[in-house]
């Protein structure tokens, strides 16, 4: 039931890979809507995706995959909980 506490918890978490031009607008919007935590799992962008959100969104947590792809369905639960 993991999963159902880290919804309860109101978190959110975003895949992505070389979306750098969408993510300000992306992360903006959803941070305005005042969720509990933010999570960005980067897949290797070439892009500097995992830096912008670094540099301008310090409040989200970034995980930066060792690897491509990392699917939202791959995503291991135990990240969103804190047990890296």
């Amino acid at each position: 039931m993991a999963f159902r506490k880290a919804i309860e918890r109101g978190e959110l978490v975003i895949v992505t890979y070389n979306h750098m031009k969408y993510m300000e607008d992306c992360l903006s919007s959803v941070l305005a809507n005042d969720p509990l935590d933010v999570i960005v799992v980067d897949n290797c962008s070439a892009d500097g995706t995992a830096e912008s959100v670094e540099d301008h969104f310090p409040e989200v947590r970034l995980i930066k995959s060792p690897r491509n792809p990392v699917s939202g369905r791959d995503f291991d639960i135990r990240l969103i909980e804190g047990s890296e």
